[in-house]
């Protein structure tokens, strides 16, 4: 199984089993990373997924909302290099963000965006959608670069496009996104720019490619 040197197998095992049940697409473009590389990106995922579903499994809004605040707090604990809390995620998120050059701000907005499906706060137009779209997504495909160290801007410029259209595919998917005009184009802003990019960018630029797909079935109208 790929890990990183010092990472329990045990760690690694449930940061794929979880990126791979609740984040298929961007699991399978992991896999085009080189195996170190592999299981830091499959560790933000984890991480992710471990943040994304507070909201869907509240019962209580107040008490999502501090564990929201919980995971913020581990992770600027994390960035600061601090020891985690034991959490499998969390603890594998730390040994991939050890060197990268990670800051908290990215993440509290990633947060705070997940935190939004915790009231009845619908997205009010396109520019609001493709904001909501770039916290979520947008925020993560930055952070997925530092951890394959990558750091040329069009590198960048693609990844936060390929990030935003990822993430407007499943806010249209749920019937609440008023900007889905605005996936064609962040797709091809992704690709217009991956021409340029190091091969190593590869699978978060492949988020990109995972929104066409989707869009061209939602479009047909099949279900995502």
């Amino acid at each position: 199984m790929d890990q990183e040197p010092g990472q329990p197998e045990s760690d690694t095992a449930y940061c794929a089993a979880l990126a791979r049940a609740e984040d298929r697409d961007r699991f399978l473009a992991a896999q085009f990373a080189s195996p170190p590389a592999r299981a830091r990106l499959l560790a933000l995922l984890a991480l992710n997924a471990e943040i994304a579903r507070v909201p869907r499994a509240a019962r209580e809004p107040l008490l999502a909302e501090m564990r929201l605040q919980w995971w913020y707090e581990a992770v600027v604990a994390v960035l600061a290099g601090k020891p985690p809390p034991r959490q499998p995620a969390l603890a594998a998120f730390a040994r991939a963000a050890a060197g990268a050059g990670l800051v908290a701000e990215p993440f509290e907005r990633l947060i705070v965006a997940h935190a939004r499906d915790l009231t009845a706060n619908p997205l009010r137009d396109a520019a609001d959608a493709e904001s909501h779209a770039e916290a979520l997504s947008g925020t993560l495909a930055h952070a997925a670069l530092a951890l394959l160290g990558v750091t040329d801007e069009a590198a960048c410029r693609a990844a936060r496009a390929a990030g935003i259209a990822h993430a407007l595919v499943g806010l249209a998917g749920g019937g609440n996104n008023p900007a889905r005009d605005l996936i064609r184009d962040h797709i091809a802003r992704a690709r217009a720019e991956s021409a340029h990019v190091p091969r190593s960018a590869l699978p978060v630029l492949l988020w990109a490619t995972a929104a066409d797909i989707r869009s061209g079935r939602m479009a047909r109208g099949h279900t995502l």
